[in-house]
């Protein structure tokens, strides 16, 4: 695939200084899976290999005659980049491997949210056509952003490999996927800033590890709690749930799964009751934890979709609709990955369309600058604020020319995934709860703020004073920046006093603005300074992860200040999402931030130099903290050195557990996904996860009703599947086959599954109205398998 999309990338990417190689992989996938998904809603090009196999086929006619067309560039491009080239896949291949065997030690299907996305998998595999099958509510398809998972589909059904050994190999693609579109983000950074071959490969190297392998620092109190060395003052102090003063030895804790903590650190607790429980994972833990959620799949095409920012923030071309004309194919690729992002991951479409146009936004200022004299930038007001004035109100009407064809494009391209959707969101509510603690922000996202800070008090060395022309955009920023919190505050004003009524609310307003003020003011800098780069230097490279730290600081702030109103009633979420984004954003600019730290150090006085080197050893000594976690989660998670290990057993196979629990059960899996005919079942219901809804996860046949708690999530509503559980129940204990009858021509049932579970749920030994209404397709052990009579 990554051979197959790299002349498009060649195409696609040619102001950068790898030409997209290191996006050809997920650029590839992407349009394969869209054109798959394309063909599937039509109805009548159906879901097997052989239409993956001729979208293959077409693309190899099509993107070999790219190469035909382009080889002399595309010659030299390899001679002079050969090396760059073994570094990505090296580290592709390095990744793959690595995380393949972290996958083999513990590859069960079986915890967390895993059942959740291995359904949605399976089930993707498994329809005929698209939208697909949703497999816990049949009759229904899925409501939810799928198309990672579909794309992660599209291999295995090429290469007809089954959901339960796709879903491992995808949690190694991912990583790897990762890595290298990190590595590239950030080496095209550095190259185009003047940096060595060897600057920009380190450097990338450095964002991969920053994003992808770094924990945060609640490893360090881990580290200090193993080693007994924190009093219970210091414990109740630092305020992390179940973590406490007790004392240890060694390096690393001996309980398992004591890196989940590390996720669950912005909490304010009294008395052992949470009062602002959130989530703030970063992709180390989600890779390790193995979940297939949206917000991990999404990583390499968040990439991917700031690669093609930084291609279109280096045209030299007037930014508007003219540039469109003139590059449909960039203008389509840009429309495609952003309308992507929001059927991969709903989240990430907002942020990125925000800093797209924070993108475009400063580059058409740039452009107006550029056609500025000299004099009128740099006389005095009225006139210079008058000519700002001006240049910024044509850098508007160019940028919404340019967002607006780019950004409805994107939704038009995804319009039946909209169509179909339901969701639990109903709106945007202030946040109303206690503050983030400063000690738990800077255990969470400390490290990467650090060096995103560090990054921009080192550009604040190269900034002129303002001028009269800058003024506009000096108000603009303010106007942005403190938008959030006016706003806030107002309806803290409000909506508090008649929700909360007035006890405690001075104290909370001015807790939250100390606490929020400094992190918009962070943003508002590095604003303002992307577009005081583009003002006096034209298209400077800096500015762009200048723009990624505004965005990045913008969304911490945010989360301090508004939740989205969903099915939890608090910002669990809200944080989850937000510190997920700020975090990557973090890592591309802390990497870049690190070089341009380092290159400077050459140009310094020896007095300044003690202070970098200080510096810079303060940064190195808290890198080595962070990577504290991951090194000791790994050992926890693989059990490496643990007593009675062994690599006997490492396996692919994410029901192998099954087997060992029942055979007849595992079987019966094997049946209906590989040899039944295509039809709904029905299964005991039960709790969340729990083992319940296996059987649908586990086949792609969709079940009259699986975790219903999820179905609520995804849908905003029970009444959809209200009465599903009491029929289900009616199925198995009614004696009555008439009965049954009915209700699974209700549900268009064609298998009943009975195993242990059906046992225990209702209380039966035997299915009774099995007789006179349904045959048996498959027994083995203490498992049956009934079908539907298959005559009238």
């Amino acid at each position: 695939m990554g051979l197959l999309g790299f002349p498009l990338s060649f195409l696609l990417f040619g102001r950068l200084a790898d030409r997209g190689y290191a996006f050809s992989k997920p650029l590839a996938l992407l349009l394969a899976a869209y054109i798959l998904w394309v063909l599937g809603l039509t109805g009548s090009v159906l879901n097997v290999p052989q239409t993956v196999a001729g979208i293959l086929v077409a693309g190899i006619v099509f993107f070999g005659w790219l190469y035909y067309r382009r080889w002399t560039e595309l010659e030299a491009f390899l001679r002079a980049q050969w090396r760059y080239i073994l570094i990505v896949e090296g580290l592709f291949l390095f990744s793959f491997l690595a995380w393949l065997y972290i996958v083999s030690e513990v590859p069960g299907i079986n915890h967390t949210e895993k059942p959740m996305d291995f359904a949605f998998l399976t089930s993707i595999l498994q329809s005929a056509t698209f939208p697909p099958s949703d497999p816990w509510l049949s009759g229904h398809s899925i409501s939810y952003y799928y198309f990672g998972h579909f794309i992660m589909a599209l291999p295995m059904k090429l290469a007809g490999i089954t959901s339960n050994v796709g879903y491992n190999l995808a949690l190694a693609t991912l990583p790897a996927l990762v890595v290298v579109a990190a590595l590239g983000l950030t080496y095209n950074l550095v190259r185009h800033t003047g940096g060595s071959f060897r600057s920009g490969i380190l450097a990338g190297l450095l964002a991969s590890l920053l994003i992808a392998v770094m924990g945060n620092l609640e490893g360090l109190l881990e580290f200090i709690q193993v080693r007994g060395w924190g009093g219970d003052g210091f414990w109740q102090w630092a305020g992390i749930k179940d973590l406490n003063g007790t004392t240890g030895a060694g390096l690393f804790r001996d309980t398992n799964w004591w890196w989940w903590r590390a996720t669950r650190v912005i909490d304010t607790v009294r008395d052992g009751v949470s009062l602002d429980y959130t989530i703030t994972e970063f992709p180390f833990f989600s890779f390790l934890l193995g979940d297939l959620h949206s917000h991990v799949l999404a990583l390499p095409f968040v990439l991917l979709t700031l690669a093609l920012a930084l291609n279109l923030y280096r045209s030299t071309e007037p930014i508007g609709i003219r540039w469109i004309l003139r590059h449909p194919w960039q203008s389509l690729a840009m429309s495609l990955c952003f309308g992507a992002l929001a059927f991969i991951n709903s989240w990430d479409f907002p942020v990125y369309a925000a800093i797209l146009a924070a993108v475009t936004l400063s580059r058409a200022w740039g452009d107006q600058c550029a056609l500025q004299p000299v004099d009128t930038i740099q006389a005095v007001a009225p006139q210079s604020i008058a000519a700002g004035i001006a240049a910024l109100r044509r850098a508007f009407a160019h940028s919404v020319l340019f967002l607006v064809p780019i950004l409805a494009v994107s939704v038009f391209l995804f319009l039946p995934f909209y169509i179909d959707l339901t969701s639990q969101v109903s709106g945007i509510l202030p946040y109303l709860g206690p503050s983030t603690r400063p000690l738990h922000f800077a255990l969470v996202i400390g490290l990467p703020a650090l060096l995103g800070i560090t990054f921009l008090w080192l550009q604040t060395r190269r900034m002129l004073r303002p001028l009269p022309f800058h003024a506009p955009v000096i108000v603009m920023i303010v106007i942005v920046g403190a938008a959030p919190l006016i706003l806030w505050l107002i309806l803290a004003c409000t909506w508090g006093v008649l929700t909360q009524g007035l006890e405690g609310l001075p104290s909370m307003l001015a807790i939250r603005t100390v606490t929020v003020l400094p992190v918009l003011a962070v943003a508002g800098f590095a604003g303002y300074l992307a577009f005081h780069r583009l003002t006096n230097e034209g298209n400077n490279t800096a500015a762009f992860p200048l723009l990624l730290l505004a965005g990045a600081f913008y969304l911490l702030a945010g989360a301090e200040l508004f939740h989205l109103a969903d099915f939890f009633g608090n910002r669990m979420n809200t944080v989850f999402k937000v510190y997920y984004q700020a975090w990557l954003l973090l890592g591309i600019v802390g990497a870049y931030g690190i070089y341009c730290w380092l290159a400077e150090v050459k140009t310094l006085n020896w007095n300044r130099i003690l202070v970098r080197t200080a510096w810079t050893g303060v940064l190195a000594v808290l890198l080595c903290a962070a990577l504290y976690y991951p090194a000791g989660a790994i050992l926890d998670r693989t059990g490496l050195f643990r007593e009675g290990h062994s690599f006997q057993d490492n396996t692919l196979d994410g029901l192998a557990y099954i087997q060992g629990q029942s055979r007849g059960e595992y079987a019966a899996i094997a049946w209906l996904r590989d040899e039944a005919a295509p039809g709904n079942l029905v299964e005991a219901v039960g709790g969340d996860y729990s083992e319940y809804g296996r059987i649908s996860a586990a086949t792609g046949r969709p079940a009259v009703l699986g975790w219903k708690g999820h179905e609520h999530q995804w849908r905003g509503t029970t009444q959809i599947f209200n009465g599903r559980e009491e029929d289900i129940a009616q199925i198995y204990q009614s004696t009555n086959s008439t009965v049954v009858r009915q209700l699974l021509d209700r549900y268009d049932v064609r298998y009943v599954y009975f195993g242990h579970r059906e046992r225990a749920k209702y209380g039966i030994d035997r299915f009774p109205a099995a007789e006179g209404s349904l045959e048996t397709a498959f027994s083995r052990d203490d498992v049956i398998v009934y079908q539907r009579f298959a005559g009238p």
